[in-house]
Protein backbone atom coordinates (compact mmCIF):
# COMPACT_ATOMS: atom_id res chain seq x y z
CA UNK A 1 0.00 0.00 0.00
CA UNK A 2 0.88 3.56 -0.37
CA UNK A 3 2.06 4.46 2.68
CA UNK A 4 2.85 8.31 2.02
CA UNK A 5 -0.88 8.54 1.38
CA UNK A 6 -1.61 6.07 4.20
CA UNK A 7 0.39 8.01 6.63
CA UNK A 8 -1.17 11.42 6.37
CA UNK A 9 -4.73 9.28 6.79
CA UNK A 10 -2.99 7.88 10.33
CA UNK A 11 -5.28 10.01 12.58
CA UNK A 12 -8.50 8.63 10.64
CA UNK A 13 -10.45 5.59 11.80
CA UNK A 14 -12.07 4.30 15.54
CA UNK A 15 -11.50 1.65 17.38
CA UNK A 16 -14.51 -0.61 18.44
CA UNK A 17 -14.90 -3.60 20.38
CA UNK A 18 -17.14 -6.10 21.69
CA UNK A 19 -17.57 -8.58 25.05
CA UNK A 20 -18.21 -12.33 24.46
CA UNK A 21 -20.60 -13.73 26.53
CA UNK A 22 -19.33 -17.65 26.45
CA UNK A 23 -22.85 -18.56 28.20
CA UNK A 24 -24.92 -16.76 25.43
CA UNK A 25 -26.66 -18.62 22.52
CA UNK A 26 -24.53 -17.65 19.62
CA UNK A 27 -26.22 -14.89 17.30
CA UNK A 28 -27.18 -17.77 15.09
CA UNK A 29 -29.37 -19.06 17.39
CA UNK A 30 -30.50 -16.31 18.69
CA UNK A 31 -31.57 -15.22 15.17
CA UNK A 32 -33.51 -18.34 14.48
CA UNK A 33 -35.19 -17.53 17.79
CA UNK A 34 -37.06 -14.64 16.34
CA UNK A 35 -37.17 -16.24 12.47
CA UNK A 36 -39.47 -18.20 14.76
CA UNK A 37 -41.57 -15.75 16.24
CA UNK A 38 -42.57 -13.73 13.19
CA UNK A 39 -45.55 -13.85 11.93
CA UNK A 40 -46.23 -15.48 8.57
CA UNK A 41 -47.02 -12.37 6.46
CA UNK A 42 -43.30 -11.02 7.53
CA UNK A 43 -41.74 -13.80 4.75
CA UNK A 44 -43.32 -11.69 2.06
CA UNK A 45 -40.40 -9.14 2.61
CA UNK A 46 -37.43 -8.96 1.06
CA UNK A 47 -35.74 -9.02 4.17
CA UNK A 48 -37.48 -10.10 6.88
CA UNK A 49 -34.72 -10.59 9.31
CA UNK A 50 -34.18 -6.29 9.04
CA UNK A 51 -34.90 -5.60 12.27
CA UNK A 52 -32.10 -8.08 13.76
CA UNK A 53 -29.55 -7.62 10.89
CA UNK A 54 -28.48 -4.00 9.84
CA UNK A 55 -26.10 -4.06 6.95
CA UNK A 56 -23.58 -0.99 6.33
CA UNK A 57 -24.75 0.74 3.36
CA UNK A 58 -22.16 2.11 0.67
CA UNK A 59 -21.02 5.02 0.59
CA UNK A 60 -21.96 7.14 -2.35
CA UNK A 61 -20.06 9.98 -4.18
CA UNK A 62 -19.23 11.74 -1.09
CA UNK A 63 -16.48 9.12 1.00
CA UNK A 64 -13.94 10.26 3.73
CA UNK A 65 -10.60 10.33 2.89
CA UNK A 66 -10.14 6.72 4.55
CA UNK A 67 -12.74 5.57 2.24
CA UNK A 68 -11.26 7.26 -0.95
CA UNK A 69 -7.74 6.21 -0.08
CA UNK A 70 -8.97 2.16 0.29
CA UNK A 71 -11.09 2.62 -3.00
CA UNK A 72 -7.78 3.28 -5.17
CA UNK A 73 -5.44 0.99 -2.98
CA UNK A 74 -3.67 -1.01 -5.57
CA UNK A 75 -3.38 -4.11 -3.24
CA UNK A 76 -6.78 -4.53 -2.16
CA UNK A 77 -7.96 -4.04 -5.54
CA UNK A 78 -5.65 -6.63 -6.62
CA UNK A 79 -7.34 -8.88 -3.92
CA UNK A 80 -10.64 -8.51 -5.35
CA UNK A 81 -9.27 -9.03 -8.74
CA UNK A 82 -10.68 -6.06 -9.66
CA UNK A 83 -10.13 -4.48 -12.83
CA UNK A 84 -8.28 -0.71 -12.77
CA UNK A 85 -11.43 1.02 -14.49
CA UNK A 86 -14.14 -0.76 -11.88
CA UNK A 87 -15.99 0.87 -9.38
CA UNK A 88 -15.15 -0.80 -6.28
CA UNK A 89 -17.81 0.05 -3.21
CA UNK A 90 -16.67 0.63 -0.07
CA UNK A 91 -18.68 -0.23 3.07
CA UNK A 92 -17.86 1.09 6.88
CA UNK A 93 -19.22 -0.34 9.94
CA UNK A 94 -19.89 3.11 11.79
CA UNK A 95 -17.95 2.84 14.89
CA UNK A 96 -15.64 0.09 14.13
CA UNK A 97 -12.16 -0.07 12.54
CA UNK A 98 -14.01 -2.72 9.61
CA UNK A 99 -14.25 -1.56 5.87
CA UNK A 100 -15.44 -3.78 3.52
CA UNK A 101 -14.94 -3.54 -0.37
CA UNK A 102 -16.51 -4.98 -3.36
CA UNK A 103 -17.58 -4.82 -6.93
CA UNK A 104 -20.36 -6.79 -8.91
CA UNK A 105 -19.90 -8.27 -12.16
CA UNK A 106 -21.06 -10.74 -14.58
CA UNK A 107 -25.26 -11.43 -15.60
CA UNK A 108 -25.47 -13.90 -12.25
CA UNK A 109 -24.60 -10.54 -10.35
CA UNK A 110 -21.20 -11.85 -8.54
CA UNK A 111 -19.79 -10.34 -5.49
CA UNK A 112 -16.02 -10.15 -5.08
CA UNK A 113 -15.57 -8.62 -1.50
CA UNK A 114 -12.12 -7.85 0.87
CA UNK A 115 -11.95 -6.54 4.39
CA UNK A 116 -9.74 -4.06 5.77
CA UNK A 117 -9.26 -2.56 9.51
CA UNK A 118 -7.92 0.84 9.58
CA UNK A 119 -6.74 1.63 13.22
CA UNK A 120 -6.44 5.35 14.54
CA UNK A 121 -2.07 6.10 14.32
CA UNK A 122 -2.21 2.81 12.27
CA UNK A 123 -1.69 2.04 8.71
CA UNK A 124 -4.69 -0.20 7.00
CA UNK A 125 -4.43 -4.03 7.94
CA UNK A 126 -6.12 -6.37 5.57
CA UNK A 127 -8.62 -9.16 7.54
CA UNK A 128 -9.31 -12.90 6.00
CA UNK A 129 -12.73 -13.29 5.20
CA UNK A 130 -13.64 -15.54 8.56
CA UNK A 131 -15.76 -17.70 6.10
CA UNK A 132 -13.94 -20.61 4.08
CA UNK A 133 -14.00 -20.86 0.96
CA UNK A 134 -14.63 -17.38 0.15
CA UNK A 135 -16.22 -17.56 -3.36
CA UNK A 136 -18.02 -15.17 -4.58
CA UNK A 137 -21.58 -14.69 -3.72
CA UNK A 138 -23.97 -14.33 -6.66
CA UNK A 139 -27.79 -14.06 -7.61
CA UNK A 140 -29.18 -12.29 -5.01
CA UNK A 141 -26.21 -13.32 -2.42
CA UNK A 142 -24.23 -10.68 -1.10
CA UNK A 143 -21.50 -10.06 2.09
CA UNK A 144 -21.67 -7.11 4.00
CA UNK A 145 -20.98 -5.83 7.39
CA UNK A 146 -23.77 -5.47 9.67
CA UNK A 147 -25.36 -5.38 13.62
CA UNK A 148 -26.77 -8.45 13.95
CA UNK A 149 -28.28 -8.50 17.16
CA UNK A 150 -26.79 -5.24 17.86
CA UNK A 151 -23.20 -6.78 17.20
CA UNK A 152 -20.56 -5.64 14.94
CA UNK A 153 -20.90 -9.09 12.54
CA UNK A 154 -19.58 -9.98 8.72
CA UNK A 155 -22.72 -11.77 7.34
CA UNK A 156 -22.71 -13.61 3.69
CA UNK A 157 -25.84 -15.20 2.56
CA UNK A 158 -29.61 -14.55 1.44
CA UNK A 159 -33.19 -14.77 2.76
CA UNK A 160 -35.13 -17.25 0.85
CA UNK A 161 -37.98 -16.00 -1.10
CA UNK A 162 -40.41 -17.23 -2.87
CA UNK A 163 -38.20 -18.40 -6.09
CA UNK A 164 -36.18 -19.73 -3.94
CA UNK A 165 -37.27 -21.22 -0.72
CA UNK A 166 -34.35 -22.10 1.30
CA UNK A 167 -31.72 -19.50 2.34
CA UNK A 168 -29.29 -19.56 4.47
CA UNK A 169 -26.71 -16.90 6.37
CA UNK A 170 -23.05 -16.90 7.90
CA UNK A 171 -21.95 -15.10 10.37
CA UNK A 172 -19.11 -13.96 12.12
CA UNK A 173 -19.22 -11.52 14.94
CA UNK A 174 -15.85 -9.15 15.51
CA UNK A 175 -14.47 -9.07 19.04
CA UNK A 176 -12.69 -6.36 18.29
CA UNK A 177 -9.26 -7.78 18.27
CA UNK A 178 -10.62 -10.48 15.44
CA UNK A 179 -13.60 -12.80 14.22
CA UNK A 180 -15.51 -15.42 16.52
CA UNK A 181 -16.10 -19.09 15.14
CA UNK A 182 -18.43 -18.30 12.63
CA UNK A 183 -22.11 -20.04 12.73
CA UNK A 184 -25.02 -20.81 10.19
CA UNK A 185 -28.54 -20.30 9.69
CA UNK A 186 -30.79 -21.97 7.36
CA UNK A 187 -34.43 -20.89 6.55
CA UNK A 188 -36.91 -22.68 5.07
CA UNK A 189 -40.04 -21.09 3.36
CA UNK A 190 -43.23 -22.78 3.24
CA UNK A 191 -44.59 -22.26 -0.27
CA UNK A 192 -47.62 -22.56 -2.19
CA UNK A 193 -48.66 -22.71 -5.86
CA UNK A 194 -51.50 -20.45 -6.85
CA UNK A 195 -53.56 -20.31 -10.27
CA UNK A 196 -51.86 -17.01 -12.23
CA UNK A 197 -53.15 -17.74 -16.33
CA UNK A 198 -54.08 -19.72 -18.66
CA UNK A 199 -53.88 -20.19 -22.52
CA UNK A 200 -55.96 -22.47 -24.40
CA UNK A 201 -55.93 -23.54 -28.29
CA UNK A 202 -59.76 -22.67 -29.95
CA UNK A 203 -61.56 -25.66 -29.25
CA UNK A 204 -59.07 -27.21 -26.80
CA UNK A 205 -60.48 -30.25 -25.28
CA UNK A 206 -57.69 -30.21 -22.94
CA UNK A 207 -58.22 -26.64 -21.77
CA UNK A 208 -60.55 -26.99 -18.08
CA UNK A 209 -59.52 -30.75 -17.62
CA UNK A 210 -56.36 -30.21 -17.72
CA UNK A 211 -55.59 -27.22 -15.06
CA UNK A 212 -55.75 -29.92 -12.64
CA UNK A 213 -53.21 -32.29 -14.04
CA UNK A 214 -51.22 -29.09 -14.64
CA UNK A 215 -51.44 -28.16 -11.13
CA UNK A 216 -50.36 -31.48 -9.78
CA UNK A 217 -47.74 -31.73 -12.35
CA UNK A 218 -46.35 -27.91 -10.82
CA UNK A 219 -46.52 -29.22 -7.12
CA UNK A 220 -44.56 -32.29 -7.72
CA UNK A 221 -41.90 -30.44 -10.15
CA UNK A 222 -41.04 -28.43 -7.26
CA UNK A 223 -41.38 -30.91 -4.37
CA UNK A 224 -39.12 -33.43 -6.11
CA UNK A 225 -39.36 -34.13 -9.85
CA UNK A 226 -42.78 -34.63 -11.65
CA UNK A 227 -41.79 -37.80 -13.79
CA UNK A 228 -44.06 -40.09 -12.05
CA UNK A 229 -46.96 -37.43 -11.42
CA UNK A 230 -48.63 -38.09 -15.30
CA UNK A 231 -48.28 -42.34 -15.52
CA UNK A 232 -50.58 -43.04 -12.57
CA UNK A 233 -51.59 -46.88 -12.63
CA UNK A 234 -51.26 -46.18 -17.67
CA UNK A 235 -48.73 -47.38 -19.32
CA UNK A 236 -48.16 -44.88 -22.03
CA UNK A 237 -49.07 -45.51 -25.96
CA UNK A 238 -45.73 -46.29 -28.69
CA UNK A 239 -46.92 -43.06 -30.15
CA UNK A 240 -46.15 -40.44 -27.16
CA UNK A 241 -42.97 -42.54 -25.77
CA UNK A 242 -41.64 -42.32 -29.65
CA UNK A 243 -42.85 -38.41 -29.41
CA UNK A 244 -40.83 -38.53 -26.44
CA UNK A 245 -37.78 -40.14 -27.17
CA UNK A 246 -35.75 -37.70 -28.01
CA UNK A 247 -38.88 -34.63 -27.97
CA UNK A 248 -38.31 -32.30 -30.99
CA UNK A 249 -36.34 -29.32 -30.67
CA UNK A 250 -37.21 -27.04 -33.23
CA UNK A 251 -38.37 -23.59 -32.02
CA UNK A 252 -41.81 -23.90 -30.10
CA UNK A 253 -41.95 -27.72 -30.03
CA UNK A 254 -41.97 -29.68 -26.60
CA UNK A 255 -38.00 -30.18 -26.50
CA UNK A 256 -37.24 -26.56 -26.82
CA UNK A 257 -35.21 -26.00 -24.15
CA UNK A 258 -36.12 -22.17 -23.82
CA UNK A 259 -39.53 -23.01 -24.96
CA UNK A 260 -42.02 -19.93 -24.90
CA UNK A 261 -45.40 -20.49 -23.07
CA UNK A 262 -48.01 -21.00 -26.13
CA UNK A 263 -50.53 -17.98 -25.88
CA UNK A 264 -52.41 -18.92 -28.82
CA UNK A 265 -52.22 -15.20 -29.98
CA UNK A 266 -53.98 -13.80 -26.64
CA UNK A 267 -52.78 -10.30 -25.86
CA UNK A 268 -52.07 -9.16 -22.18
CA UNK A 269 -50.34 -5.97 -21.45
CA UNK A 270 -50.20 -7.01 -17.72
CA UNK A 271 -47.69 -10.05 -18.25
CA UNK A 272 -44.26 -10.43 -17.00
CA UNK A 273 -42.20 -10.96 -20.06
CA UNK A 274 -38.78 -12.89 -17.56
CA UNK A 275 -41.95 -15.14 -16.57
CA UNK A 276 -43.17 -15.98 -20.21
CA UNK A 277 -41.07 -18.70 -21.23
CA UNK A 278 -39.78 -21.94 -19.80
CA UNK A 279 -36.24 -21.87 -18.03
CA UNK A 280 -33.71 -24.59 -19.54
CA UNK A 281 -32.96 -25.17 -15.64
CA UNK A 282 -34.51 -28.77 -14.90
CA UNK A 283 -37.30 -28.72 -16.95
CA UNK A 284 -38.89 -31.96 -17.63
CA UNK A 285 -40.49 -33.56 -20.67
CA UNK A 286 -43.08 -36.74 -19.90
CA UNK A 287 -46.57 -38.30 -20.66
CA UNK A 288 -49.89 -37.19 -19.18
CA UNK A 289 -53.43 -39.03 -19.38
CA UNK A 290 -55.96 -36.17 -19.25
CA UNK A 291 -59.71 -36.58 -21.54
CA UNK A 292 -59.37 -40.08 -22.43
CA UNK A 293 -56.02 -40.04 -24.53
CA UNK A 294 -52.08 -39.71 -23.75
CA UNK A 295 -50.41 -35.56 -24.33
CA UNK A 296 -46.89 -34.68 -24.05
CA UNK A 297 -46.69 -32.46 -21.11
CA UNK A 298 -43.62 -29.62 -20.49
CA UNK A 299 -43.59 -28.49 -16.60
CA UNK A 300 -40.38 -26.56 -15.25
CA UNK A 301 -39.70 -22.95 -13.73
CA UNK A 302 -40.44 -19.73 -15.77
CA UNK A 303 -37.18 -17.83 -16.86
CA UNK A 304 -34.86 -16.98 -19.38
CA UNK A 305 -31.85 -19.01 -19.44
CA UNK A 306 -30.54 -20.79 -16.61
CA UNK A 307 -32.10 -17.51 -14.35
CA UNK A 308 -35.40 -18.88 -12.70
CA UNK A 309 -38.21 -16.64 -11.57
CA UNK A 310 -40.91 -17.50 -9.00
CA UNK A 311 -43.83 -19.33 -11.25
CA UNK A 312 -44.31 -22.87 -12.80
CA UNK A 313 -44.77 -23.07 -16.59
CA UNK A 314 -46.99 -25.87 -17.62
CA UNK A 315 -47.88 -26.38 -21.15
CA UNK A 316 -49.50 -29.82 -22.88
CA UNK A 317 -48.93 -30.96 -26.84
CA UNK A 318 -50.38 -33.58 -29.04
CA UNK A 319 -48.11 -35.56 -30.40
CA UNK A 320 -45.39 -35.53 -31.83
CA UNK A 321 -45.02 -32.14 -30.13
CA UNK A 322 -44.23 -29.37 -32.79
CA UNK A 323 -45.47 -26.02 -32.19
CA UNK A 324 -48.46 -26.32 -34.04
CA UNK A 325 -49.27 -29.21 -31.27
CA UNK A 326 -49.88 -27.29 -28.47
CA UNK A 327 -53.33 -27.49 -26.98
CA UNK A 328 -52.76 -25.80 -23.56
CA UNK A 329 -50.49 -23.64 -21.04
CA UNK A 330 -50.46 -22.59 -17.17
CA UNK A 331 -48.58 -20.93 -15.04
CA UNK A 332 -48.80 -20.94 -11.15
CA UNK A 333 -47.47 -18.53 -9.16
CA UNK A 334 -44.93 -19.64 -6.22
CA UNK A 335 -46.15 -17.50 -2.76
CA UNK A 336 -44.58 -17.90 0.76
CA UNK A 337 -46.63 -19.53 3.16
CA UNK A 338 -44.71 -18.75 6.17
CA UNK A 339 -41.62 -20.11 7.75
CA UNK A 340 -40.88 -24.13 7.68
CA UNK A 341 -37.85 -24.05 9.61
CA UNK A 342 -34.94 -22.04 11.17
CA UNK A 343 -31.90 -24.32 12.50
CA UNK A 344 -29.09 -22.78 13.67
CA UNK A 345 -25.38 -24.51 13.24
CA UNK A 346 -22.27 -23.74 14.16
CA UNK A 347 -19.85 -23.93 11.46
CA UNK A 348 -15.90 -24.88 10.89
CA UNK A 349 -12.93 -22.23 10.71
Amino acid sequence: MKRTLWAALACVGSLAGGVTDAAEPSVCAQLAGEARRLPATAWDKSEPLARWIRPSRPTGRTRSPTEQALAIDAYLRELLTAPSAEHVGVHHLQGTPLYLLDFVTGAAHCQQYALAEVRQGQLPKELASPFQPTAALCMGGWARLARVMNRPALVAGAAPSAGFPEGEYRVAVWTGRGWEPPCGLKLRLRTVLTPVQRFCAPGSAVCGAGQAVALGLATASEAAGAAEAGFAARQPDDEVLAALNPPLQEPGAVGDPNLPLPTFGAKDGRRNGFLMQFSNAAGERLPVFIGGRWWLAVVGRAGIGWRTGAAVNVAFFAPPGRAVDAVASYQFGIEPAGLLDATAVDEPR
